[in-house]
């Protein structure tokens, strides 16, 4: 591929020639500015990622709250299963029970 210069972006060995310094220190400063528009590029990606990733988890913030809430609420009351497990109760029965136990508890405060 030859750029506007005459030189050749895909040959580096040609800038180890002294017979064509000038036209490769040209390519070359080509060759820097892409470079440089292609990190201003990738930079603006990120921050575009950013905004994008941030934007959806605000307007998702409707459904990962609850979902958040639920799993701590799971993960305080695992231990209480487990006990009624170990009492030889069958999971579903013990699982019933504490939602049952939860419930209440949250009705007689209301």
């Amino acid at each position: 591929m030859w750029n506007s210069l005459g030189c050749s972006l895909r040959c580096p060995e040609e800038f180890d020639r002294w017979s064509h310094f000038e036209k490769n220190a040209a390519c070359l400063g080509v060759i820097v500015r892409q470079k440089s528009e292609r990190r201003d590029n990738s930079r603006l990606l990120r921050v575009v990622a950013a905004v994008v990733l941030i934007a959806t988890l605000y307007f998702a913030r409707v459904v990962f709250i609850p979902l958040a809430l639920a799993l701590l609420v799971s993960l305080l009351l695992t231990p209480l299963v487990v006990i009624l497990e170990k009492i030889k109760l069958p999971r579903v029965v013990a699982i019933s029970l504490v939602v049952l136990a939860v419930a209440s508890a949250i009705g007689a405060m209301g």
